[in-house]
């Protein structure tokens, strides 16, 4: 049993690293948040630093999947061709 939910799971983490792309740097091998922070707070220095109004918005995910339409979220990833077997 365990085997075959490894070979699935390498089999979604193989096909995940194929489709995503090179600036989402979430859980992957050799991936890390570090630079994505760092751009961040830089954009943030610079606004300061020249007056510029900057607008964020941060997205507390834990919260936000609590309410998802799993129903929808199937239907996407059926429309961007995901296989089956790995939804």
């Amino acid at each position: 049993m365990q085997t075959a939910l490894k070979k699935k799971n390498d089999a979604r983490t193989k096909w995940l690293q194929q489709k995503t792309r090179d600036f989402q740097m979430d859980f992957r091998p050799n991936r890390s948040t570090i630079d994505n922070i760092f751009m961040v707070t830089q954009i943030f220095e610079i606004c300061y630093e020249y007056n510029t109004d900057l607008h964020n918005i941060f997205v507390d995910y834990s919260q936000a999947f609590d309410s998802v339409n799993w129903n929808k979220i199937i239907e996407c990833l059926i429309k961007y061709e995901i296989p089956k077997k790995l939804i």
